[in-house]
């Protein structure tokens, strides 16, 4: 696959499509199927999913060969957005049995269930947004942590119009790996364990591309 994560323009004036590229890297011709999703994180970084008519994908079933590509576009056409919305495409990989005759059609999928294989499956998010609103979006977040013992626990707002990515955090001058995303509007809740105790604890967080840092606060 070319990307694992698609952002599409829902500016006035734009198509609003964007494409992703899949690669059949088998010995075998297969069938990738697609549907779209909404989707929503807890805080605790659980996802949930729903099917969803608001991503148009052409064309929803792709014949490849061994060795070809395929390439999907996608295109919004639910409501106006406000902030930041949230889909995923799901991709199905399909094997199939050689046909015997050259000009079975797409159709000939379903005369063949009983050898039909189930490959692999991906999900791609797709950010939908105005783009022309980005760049006077301000960061707004705010973060405190609780302390019990080995157990950190810290708590992070995104109140802005834009996920953000914990891309590192510094615990008492050190840097550690990040923590990974906060949607628009939503709240996360990371535990941690250390054996330190806390004297200063920063947030490095990735906003449209820009890295600001955030003091955390205790509670």
């Amino acid at each position: 696959m070319d990307k694992l994560v698609g952002e599409l323009n829902v500016t006035k004036g734009f198509n609003k499509v964007i494409t992703f590229t899949l690669f059949n890297d088998r010995d075998d011709t297969i069938f990738i199927t697609s549907k779209g999703l909404a989707w929503d994180m807890d805080k605790l970084g659980n996802l949930s999913t729903v099917p969803s008519n608001d991503l148009e994908i052409f064309p929803p079933v792709h014949r490849v060969n061994p060795g070809d590509s395929a390439v999907f576009k996608v295109r919004y056409v639910g409501d106006s957005i406000e902030g930041e919305g949230l889909y995923r495409v799901m991709f199905n990989e399909i094997l199939i049995p050689t046909p015997e005759k050259e000009n079975e059609k797409l159709a000939d999928i379903k005369t063949v269930t009983p050898n039909v294989g189930v490959g692999m499956a991906i999900t791609v998010p797709v950010y939908v947004s105005d783009f022309s609103k980005k760049e006077k979006e301000l960061v707004k977040v705010v973060a405190s942590y609780k302390q019990n013992g080995r157990k950190l626990s810290l708590f992070v707002k995104n109140m802005g119009d834009s996920r953000i990515n914990i891309r590192q955090y510094i615990l008492n001058g050190t840097k550690i790996n990040g923590l990974g995303t906060v949607l628009a509007r939503h709240e996360r809740l990371f535990n941690i364990d250390t054996t330190e105790a806390i004297s200063s604890l920063v947030l490095q967080v990735v906003h449209h591309d820009k890295i600001e840092n955030i003091i955390v606060i205790r509670e």
